[in-house]
Formats: structure tokens, C-alpha cells, sequence
């Protein structure tokens, strides 16, 4: 419960905030108008690459305090993505067909099909998923490899959070502000416990990049949740929705476009779901062609369709067999 109002009683239980009325916490004040107008929260910093130094994250000890309280609270909502293993994509976290799993290499692999593992040898060689190899195809590039805070699935808490901290025009997922705070604690959280690990598997990197809805005007409230999380890393709006066509399983080379001109960059390119990747590869082909380089690409949530194949149940059931661990549980890789 709030303890200024009594308000807040939600599936996470007691949060110590109250997002009715006057009370809100600073950073929230700057989302709620922001969002009114249309406007991101925070103008454009000046580059610094993020490289040696650790990772800041927060205003101030209370707001990083308040980050872990909620972000602990949401621990029960939480699936722990999958490491690489045979029937698991090494790109993106999700299954493999069975058929398509192989431990001895006695069969030749399909000319559209690649392999990822160490030094390629038969006992680390992996297939991708369906999706990457599509994304691969359409893109002329190799699929970005993922790295994942949590796997979710629909319907789920999770799921809502993700939607509702955004907002639609209907009755069924309308914008709560109360999941703004829960999304802000998943990204805050995971910067707080592994944004030294990001920049070192990166290999450092210049500024953040959020990929825009497909069909949402911008900004992206995505934007807001990482300017208000006050990271000495700039975040550059240097993508738009371009003329290609792109949505579900349909990644397009001409899927967005650069409207922001810099020299070549490394950038930690962002997005709060992943369902197949058509979005997130094709804004990084976008960038490519501008010569920037997507040394990583993080996503609050993965989501696994448990109800397509036997293998997407057993990749959840496995998922979820143990507590979710926020020093442990998140997946953080190069792209």
C-alpha cells in the first residue's frame, strides 16, 4: 500500500509508491509529461563511449534502492532465458525443432541454415531457429544475437506490464502507471547488476538506440524509461519507421531508416519485446547501412509461444523449473 494514500494494491504487492493525484517520484513527473507531450524526457548529451568506468545507473542511492525493491518483487513473474545448448537458438533464446537438433554432425546441414559455437565443432554446433533463419535471409546479414532479461509468455503479469506501461487504444490494455515503474525496474536492475558485463562483452559502446514502434507515433515510451534511469550513455533518436513493409515474421532491409547523421558508432541497440526479431534485426540492418555497428542488442522480454510446439512448453517448463536470479538469470551477450 501507498503510505501516503492507501492506493497500490496489485499482484506485486506492496510498492511504497502512489502514481494518482499529485504524488509521483521525479523521474516519473518528467515520463507522465513527456508522454503528454509528445516529447522525449531528456535532451541529446554530448558522445562519451562507455568503456572503462562502471555503469551508473539512477539519480541518486534512493532511487537506486527503490529500482531493487521493485524489481525484487517482480521476481515471481520472471523466466530464466536458456543458455546455448542443442535445441536452442544461439542467437535468440528460443527453441529448435527437435528434427533439426544434431550432436555428430552425420548429416550435411541445409545451404540456408548456419551454425554458431566454438570454433564450429561438432559437439557446439547449433542450429538457429526458424525466425533467425528468415531474418537472415531477408536482411543478408547474420541474425543479432540477444541479449534477454526474461522470457514471458501470453497471457501473463509480465506481459501486461510490458503493454500496459505503454498503453493502447482499447479497454483491454490501457496505460497504467503503475507498470511504468515495474518496466523501469527490469531495465534499471539489470544495468545495475550486469552493465559492467554488457560493456566488456561489447567492447564498448557510444550510445543507446531504442527501435521505434511500427505503428506507434514517436517517441517510443521506451525513451522515457532510459532517460529516466539518468546513464551517463547517450541515447540517440537516429531511427524512423521506413517505407518497407514490416511486422510479424516480415523483416525488411527498408523496414526503418537513419535520420540522425554522425560518424560510425557503436551502439546497444533496445527494444522491450522480442517475438521473432523482424523489428529489431531490421533496425539494425537500418543502421549498418549507415555504418554503425550493433555491438549488442538487449530486450527487457523474450516471448515464448508455448502452445505452438512441444518444444516451446519444454523450453518454458525448463525455464521456470528454478527461482529466476537477478545476479544469475539474465542473458548478456555480444550481437
Amino acid at each position: 500500500m501507498c503510505t501516503t494514500c492507501g492506493t497500490w494494491s496489485d499482484i506485486w504487492g506492496e510498492a511504497g509508491l502512489c502514481f494518482g493525484g499529485e504524488v509521483y517520484r521525479p523521474w516519473m513527473q518528467e515520463l507522465v509529461t513527456a508522454r503528454a507531450c509528445g516529447r522525449s524526457s531528456r535532451s541529446q548529451r554530448s558522445t562519451s563511449i562507455w568503456h572503462a568506468r562502471p555503469v551508473k545507473v539512477g539519480r541518486d542511492d534512493e532511487d537506486r534502492t527503490e529500482i531493487r525493491d521493485v524489481s525484487e518483487r517482480l521476481i515471481p513473474e520472471l523466466a530464466t532465458p536458456p543458455v546455448s545448448a542443442p535445441g536452442i537458438c544461439p542467437r535468440c533464446s528460443t527453441w529448435t525443432p527437435a528434427s533439426d537438433t544434431f550432436g555428430a554432425m552425420d548429416e550435411p546441414l541445409a545451404d540456408d541454415r548456419r551454425l554458431a559455437g566454438d570454433s564450429g565443432s561438432a559437439l557446439t554446433a547449433l542450429l538457429l531457429c526458424e525466425n533467425c533463419v528468415e531474418a537472415q535471409a531477408a536482411l543478408d546479414r547474420e541474425p543479432l544475437a540477444l541479449s534477454v532479461i526474461s522470457l514471458y509468455r501470453k497471457p501473463s503479469p509480465l506481459r501486461d506490464v510490458l503493454t500496459r506501461y505503454k498503453g493502447r487504444d482499447d479497454e483491454d490494455d490501457p496505460f497504467d502507471p503503475r507498470c511504468v515503474a515495474i518496466a523501469r525496474s527490469m531495465l534499471g536492475r539489470y544495468l545495475l547488476e550486469h552493465g559492467d558485463r554488457l560493456l566488456e562483452v561489447a567492447g564498448g559502446i557510444d550510445g543507446i538506440v531504442v527501435v521505434p514502434s511500427t505503428q506507434r507515433p514517436p517517441p517510443h515510451p521506451l525513451e522515457g524509461l532510459v532517460d529516466s534511469l539518468k546513464l551517463e550513455l547517450p541515447r540517440w533518436p537516429m531511427l524512423e519507421r521506413g517505407a518497407g513493409t514490416l511486422g510479424f515474421r516480415r523483416p525488411n532491409q527498408e523496414g526503418y531508416r537513419v535520420i540522425m547523421r554522425r560518424k560510425p558508432s557503436r551502439v546497444l541497440l533496445l527494444d522491450d519485446v522480442y517475438t521473432t526479431g523482424s523489428r529489431l534485426n531490421s533496425a539494425a540492418a537500418a543502421l549498418s547501412q549507415d555504418n554503425h555497428t550493433t555491438v549488442t542488442a538487449l530486450v527487457l522480454a523474450r516471448r515464448i509461444n508455448t502452445g505452438y510446439a512441444p518444444e516451446a512448453s519444454k523450453l518454458w517448463s525448463d525455464a521456470t523449473a528454478k527461482p529466476y536470479n537477478w545476479q544469475a538469470s539474465p542473458r548478456t551477450v555480444a550481437s
